[in-house]
């Protein structure tokens, strides 16, 4: 029959349910691209309404769109909650694969320590001055917010399935009524008007367009709880991109439309020009609505990242059982706090700028490598089967990437080159990534070799056990015959 041992326990895969539908793909989806306007005025200060309307509208047509169709084609063909490291160990091999996983998940800790910075930047916003964030309480609202996310992602995919559309009509629908307040008033010639120069800093002007579409390559680490994913996915893609592009759009049509000071813009204008609109009221709902929002944000990407590293685990990519540990919803309970007690540490950095700049950077590596490996599998595999493939052959596919490997490519330039600390960082990430990858390797031949000799060992156990059977035998047909 065979004996069940613990590690056959701990390898074996739960079979995952098929939650996801259409609808809540694309929900999902809308959160981690989107999520609410908040964090696109600054595009506006330094290319006016009209360069910021342009980039907007084709942006998403440059990145989001062939992003997206990557998912949709790989995340059908090797469906896996590994996502890309899936794809790409099956493209490239273990080495590759282990490195974009690594700076997979420092990507999504660096973007997960913006948020809970966010959340208190724009709450600072509504407090009076001597109730203004310092020292402990600063530390205490970051602590519940990275708990509070903690506690929702301990609860499994469906606590974060109730809590994300709750949770998202919440930040959209403050929004929604500056909107109407200021629709009356709204001056459409403002959105013809240029920089005065073009002297703009593209480098910031394209990080911050790609920091509020990056997003559709986390959907891989849900592949296996979509339900029909051959159509599924397509679809939910679309939805997700039209309603994040329209939900940046309008409020810049309406809020440039109605303040004539847009070139002052920074991160947290739309809350300024809400109180302009309708009051400290209207300005208190868009200020909570941007930390509801934010918040969202967290919990989508910190389930993300435990299901991708869950994956990791599960597939001996990386050689640590112990975090493979699940609690009653399924979840791997060690990855999640672990996660969350990294995104509070970070948090406590409240450099914006540099947790942006390191997000983005590795976030751009990840997606040329995501490209690369539907490319290198479109040619060395022409036969995989793909529920879902993109209409078109390998060579008009290798044309029809170029704006957006080139513009992935700029974005790493850039930021790479911004500071020296950033520089200092990436590299760090890079060496460390190749040091455990090699160690990674070490441990699993070892286990591999020990197991070897156990087996060894097993068998000449057995050997031993059946030749002293054979002795016993003709021991007792040795004395048989001689009492007869």
């Amino acid at each position: 029959i065979g004996m069940i041992t613990e590690d056959s326990l701990i390898s074996a895969q739960p079979i995952r349910q098929k939650t996801l539908n259409t609808f809540k793909l694309a929900l999902l989806t809308f959160v981690a691209v989107c999520g609410s306007p908040a964090g696109i005025e600054p595009i506006v200060a330094m290319g006016y309404p009209l360069f910021a309307i342009l980039a907007v509208l084709l942006f998403p047509l440059f990145v989001s769109v062939p992003s997206s169709l990557v998912v949709c084609e790989m995340s059908c063909a090797i469906p896996s909650n590994g996502g890309s490291i899936m794809w790409i160990y099956r493209a490239f091999g273990g080495f590759w694969s282990f490195q974009i996983g690594w700076w997979s998940i420092i990507s999504t800790v660096a973007d997960n320590c913006i948020y809970p910075i966010i959340c208190t930047e724009y709450l600072e916003e509504m407090l009076p001055e001597e109730y203004k964030f310092s020292g402990w309480t600063l530390i205490v609202f970051r602590l519940v917010l990275c708990t509070s996310s903690c506690i929702l992602n301990l609860l499994g995919i469906e606590a974060v399935g109730i809590a994300i559309p709750l949770l998202t009509m919440l930040s959209i629908a403050p929004f929604v009524l500056s909107s109407v307040l200021a629709l009356p008033n709204v001056n459409p010639e403002h959105w013809t008007v240029l920089p005065p120069s073009l002297d703009i800093n593209w480098g910031v002007f394209l990080t911050i367009l790609l920091w509020n579409y990056s997003g559709f390559d986390t959907m891989g680490n849900f592949s296996e709880n979509v339900k029909n994913p051959s159509t599924t996915f397509p679809r939910a893609m679309v939805i997700s991109t039209v309603i994040s592009t329209l939900l940046y759009l309008f409020p810049i049509l309406i809020f440039s439309g109605f303040d004539p000071n847009y070139s002052t813009w920074e991160e947290g204008s739309f809350a300024s020009v809400s109180r302009t609109i309708g009051g400290e009221w209207l300005m208190y709902t868009v200020v909570i609505s941007i930390i509801i929002s934010n918040f969202n944000f967290l919990n989508e990407y910190t389930y993300s990242i435990t299901e991708f590293l869950d994956e990791w685990c599960n597939k001996d990519m990386l050689d640590l059982k112990f975090f493979r540990q699940k609690n009653r919803f399924n979840k791997s309970w060690i990855i999640v706090i672990i996660m969350s007690i990294v995104t509070f540490l970070g948090g406590l950095h409240s450099d914006f700028q540099t947790w942006i700049v390191l997000d983005n950077v590795l976030t751009a590596i990840c997606l040329l490598a995501n490209l690369f490996s539907l490319l290198k599998l479109r040619y060395s595999e022409p036969d995989l089967p793909r529920p879902y493939k993109i209409p078109f052959s390998f060579w008009t596919l290798c044309v029809l990437v170029i704006p957006y490997s080139s513009l992935l490519i700029i974005t790493i330039v850039m930021g790479t080159i911004t500071s020296l600390l950033t520089v200092v960082v990436l590299i760090s990430v890079f060496i460390l990534g190749i040091l455990l990858y090699f160690v990674s390797e070490y441990r699993k031949s070892k286990k591999e070799t020990e197991s070897g000799r156990d087996t060894v060992k097993l068998k000449e156990i057995d050997s031993f056990e059946e030749s002293s059977e054979n002795s016993l035998i003709d021991l007792e047909s040795y004395s048989s015959s001689d009492s007869v």
